[in-house]
């Protein structure tokens, strides 16, 4: 039996949203994770990461809302609601006028990993899938996992 092997796609950095006219204005530069205790978090579901790193630097976050949906979460954000935290690759799609976006150092970034059978390796669609995600990966300067 064949075994699964990984392919790197790339790496998910996670991003500050800010309100345009937020009231903060250390929201203007990169942002470290104990800058953020104070904030009011809309968050998506999947979450975990998060709240363990905000636990690991010390605070609970206060969650005012919670959305899947990428472009709620920007119209939460532009009208005052909180801050989010979101993957780079999200604000690449869409970018709401009334929100800023800020880096965060220190958080966590998720790896983009693609498990297969070896035979799928040699499958061009598949070959071709995964050369377009790292190429997309880099041009958005994400880079591919190793």
């Amino acid at each position: 039996m064949s075994r699964r092997r990984f392919r790197a796609a790339g790496r998910a950095v996670p991003a500050a949203l800010a309100p345009l006219r937020h009231t903060r204005p250390e929201l203007e530069v990169v942002l470290t994770q104990t800058e953020c205790a104070q904030e009011s978090w809309i968050l998506e579901r999947g979450r975990t990461r998060f709240l363990l790193a905000c636990q690991e630097a010390g605070f609970t976050p206060r969650i005012a809302a919670t959305s899947d949906d990428q472009l709620t979460i920007h119209s939460l954000v532009a009208n005052g609601i909180g801050v989010a935290i979101i993957n780079e690759l999200g604000v690449s799609a869409h970018t709401h006028p009334g929100v800023v976006v800020r880096p965060l150092r220190g958080w966590p970034t998720r790896r983009i990993s693609a498990l297969l059978w070896p035979d799928l390796l040699r499958s061009v669609p598949v070959a071709a899938l995964l050369t377009a995600l790292g190429t997309a990966a880099r041009g958005l300067g994400l880079g591919a996992a190793a």
